[in-house]
């Protein structure tokens, strides 16, 4: 069987997008499957990808076509050359732009895809791209989301009737990318409990909340480490809250970090907070986390709370006690080296629950079942 991954992010280095497309595409050859990944992305190009094989990079180039008459024309376009070249049984779509091209090359070819929209529904009704995406789920033949939040949230917000088509599969992790050399970011200290958050610098991701629960918290020890990167507005609005902490001495944005710094972190933190202000549909670095042995703090609402456990992590309630929450678990765990013990020894167990084989399994069951219903329907 000939599965096309065709990815919108993947040319990002590193991001999670890249990373889960490279590890369920290797879990799919493991179960006997060939996957050629398609990537939009800034410019043409082929990269050889250990354990998948080539990945295609297509540039958008029909830049005198709007956006949304033209990018799904394009994406089908893509398929087509594929396909022509060697045949595809199933594209397994990741992001509803991608997706919108396979819902139009499904409809010339025949062949069934797979819509794994990466998020939740980000537009409201009234809006053309809250329309496309609703067509999109409504052409697949099988729709998988990274929880069951994300699902239940695409059925929620799109009024579309949850059946068998729809799957969750939770995300992996390979706990051997945490081994290897290990250095410290310029500019963390080691007299002190360190406090990690890994994300994109974004409103959403709650780094605001963070810092100001931070910020009463004076009179413990603490070093705190905002690591990621961030672009536009969101990033600058973050790093405006920072200059306006009063204890900003105390946290370091270091901006994206990467393999040696990266496994430093995860390996000297002694707390690890990421407490989004809206509904995630999920995120490795609470897999991270846990397999580092770090104990959590996150948000309730979202599917983050679908990888971690009661004993391993510590869920404040989304809204406008936040902030007063995330400091007082704050405070918990620093004042209790034994509780942080415990629960990083319960999320170590947690993380070893989370293969990608596991994942692997769960999109081969979406690709078998929309490949059936493709066939039920002629």
């Amino acid at each position: 069987m000939h599965v096309a991954m065709f990815t919108e992010h993947f040319h990002k280095d590193p991001s999670g997008p890249r990373l889960s497309a490279i590890q369920i595409a290797r879990a799919l050859v493991r179960l006997g499957v060939r996957v050629t990944i398609l990537n939009l992305g800034p410019r043409t190009r082929i990269e050889r990808v250990e354990g998948v094989g080539d990945v295609i990079h297509a540039r958008y180039t029909w830049k005198v076509i709007p956006v949304r008459y033209g990018r799904h024309r394009f994406c089908a376009r893509q398929l087509h050359a594929i396909h022509r070249r060697d045949p595809i049984d199933c594209v397994l779509a990741m992001g509803t732009w991608v997706g919108a091209g396979a819902a139009l090359f499904s409809e010339r070819s025949g062949v069934p895809f797979v819509l794994n929209p990466r998020s939740r529904i980000a537009h409201k009704p009234g809006d053309w791209k809250y329309d496309h995406d609703v067509a999109v789920a409504n052409a697949c033949h099988a729709f998988v989301g990274v929880s069951e939040t994300e699902v239940a949230g695409w059925c929620a917000a799109t009024g579309i009737t949850r059946d068998d088509r729809f799957f969750a599969v939770l995300n992996g992790f390979d706990a051997t990318v945490l081994d290897g050399d290990v250095e410290p970011p310029p500019g963390v200290p080691h007299d002190a409990p360190i406090i990690l958050s890994m994300a994109m610098l974004r409103k959403s991701k709650g780094q605001h909340r963070l810092m100001s629960a931070l910020d009463t918290l004076e009179d413990l020890r603490w070093f705190a480490v905002l690591a990621g990167g961030g672009r536009g507005g969101d990033d600058e609005w973050v790093r405006e809250h920072h200059a306006k902490m009063r204890l900003k001495d105390r946290v370091l944005l270091t901006g994206t970090v990467t393999g040696a710094h990266w496994r430093w972190l995860y390996h000297h933190a002694d707390i690890f907070c990421l407490a989004p202000v809206y509904p995630e549909a999920g995120g490795n670095a609470y897999l991270e986390a846990q397999a580092a042995g770090l104990p959590v703090i996150t948000s309730s609402g979202g599917g983050n709370v679908e990888l971690v456990c009661e004993d391993s992590a510590i869920v404040v309630p989304r809204g406008d006690t936040m902030t007063a929450d995330i400091a007082a678990a704050l405070r918990k765990l620093l004042g209790d080296a034994e509780l942080r013990k415990r629960m990083g020894d319960a999320g170590r167990e947690r993380a070893k629950l989370f293969t990608w084989d596991r994942a692997g399994h769960g999109y081969l069951e979406a690709i078998e079942f929309a490949r059936s219903t493709a066939a039920a329907r002629g």
